[in-house]
């Protein structure tokens, strides 16, 4: 098993955790037992702390996760990450994931945001993929019908029109065969020289 697959492997761990910690009853004394527990995995976490986040560059289009493991949207080693598998087909970035109770909204249903989180993401991506990375404008979700918890669901996101600077992006959510949602975002498209600059070692750094 490879160094990432083990990586993988423990960010689904954790992230079953959290579903089951947000579904499950235990009694006040098994709770304590289990949040000990877990205090002392933390301590061997903290052990081995990162040297610093990778600097991000273009992503390829053949692993369209590999660079965004850490995001907390479709990373695969960010436990708080919904399991959103995307993938880039024909000019379009598809997204797969089905989602369970830690991203509940209204009973039984998917939270809103977490739905315009993930379109914001994969809008996004697919600018990059055309040719047009930029930043988000604005972002519009029209949410036609509630989506189901624990029910495949499946994203699509193209880039559309660009006019100068701005260029947009949409997108689609369909489960169960019907649209439960669409978006569309305006992006600011990123010079070579703002985007260096975003994207350098330094960024983000007071």
């Amino acid at each position: 098993m490879t160094e990432r697959k083990h990586r993988d492997r423990l960010a689904d761990a954790v992230r079953k955790l959290i579903e089951h910690a947000v579904v499950s009853e235990v009694s006040d004394d098994e709770a304590a037992e289990i949040a000990a527990q877990l205090e002392d995995i933390d301590e061997r976490l903290l052990r081995h702390p990162r040297g610093g986040m990778p600097r991000k560059v273009l992503p390829d289009f053949n692993d369209l996760q590999a660079i965004f493991r850490g995001d907390p949207v479709i990373g695969e080693h960010n436990p708080i990450a919904p399991p959103v598998a995307v993938e880039l087909v024909d000019g379009v970035i598809r997204g797969s994931a089905n989602l369970g109770a830690p991203y509940e909204g209204p009973p039984g249903y998917v939270h809103g945001a977490i739905i315009a989180a993930t379109f914001d993401m994969l809008l996004g991506l697919a600018n990059v993929a055309s040719g047009n990375p930029g930043m988000t404008g604005t972002l519009t979700v029209r949410y036609r019908r509630p989506t189901p918890l624990h029910t495949d669901l499946s994203f699509e996101a193209r880039t559309g029109e660009r006019t100068g600077r701005k260029v947009i992006a949409k997108g689609t959510l369909h489960a169960n065969g019907e649209i439960t949602a669409e978006a569309e975002g305006v992006f600011i498209v990123l010079e070579l020289d703002r985007a260096m600059q975003y994207f350098s070692d330094d960024a983000g750094q007071s």
